[in-house]
């Protein structure tokens, strides 16, 4: 796997089907070819939230019993040869660096979600994803975005722990990662 590489998720129950369909495993060949072991379209469904979305995962999906992870490249040539289901978006995740000490290339399936607040209404929360290799920059890129903050007026990323704990963000230095500044999921 290379850093910064995209793979991409397909539902395990269609890549088991479509693996019979072509005979990819030597073993199981009975159906290879066959029109009724056709896998159809991609449907990913089963990995999103029923909450309408096609963009969220269900949380605690296991690779390899619920998803197959696979390159970009193979990604395009199943979707030109089978397509998708019609109003599913695709679902990329970045290879990304991981670990404080030992670094180890991983593929990121969940992102991080943090909440976004101006400082003048704390009640008033945003929630968006963040890929933990995301530099801070990005944060307040889309904090400006959000907020509708103009680029001439300064802004400061303060990590909020608890109540009354706070830690200004800004002064890590440019290209500090999210998983560098020791921001979790939800915070």
């Amino acid at each position: 796997m290379t850093l910064f590489c995209f793979r991409f998720l397909v539902d395990a129950k269609w890549f088991k089907q479509w693996k019979k369909y072509v005979g990819y495993d030597n073993w199981d060949v009975s159906l290879a070819g066959e029109e009724s072991a056709n896998p159809g379209p991609i449907d990913n469904s089963p990995l999103m939230e029923a909450n309408g979305t096609t963009d969220t995962l269900k949380d605690h999906l296991m690779d390899e019993l619920d998803f197959v992870l696979v390159p970009e490249e193979a990604w395009q040539k199943l979707t030109s040869w089978y397509g998708t289901v019609a109003g599913q978006e695709p679902f990329p995740r970045k290879v990304i660096e991981q670990g404080m000490f030992t670094k180890h290339c991983k593929v990121e399936v969940y992102l991080m979600d943090l909440k976004l607040c101006d400082y003048d209404d704390l009640k008033k929360i945003h929630v968006r994803l963040f890929s933990r290799a995301d530099p801070v920059e990005v944060i307040k890129t889309t904090m400006r975005g959000v907020f509708s903050i103009e680029d001439d007026v300064e802004i400061r990323l303060w990590n909020k722990y608890t109540t009354s704990t706070f830690e200004l963000l800004d002064d890590k230095g440019n290209g500090y990662s999210i998983q560098d500044a020791g921001l979790c999921p939800g915070q």
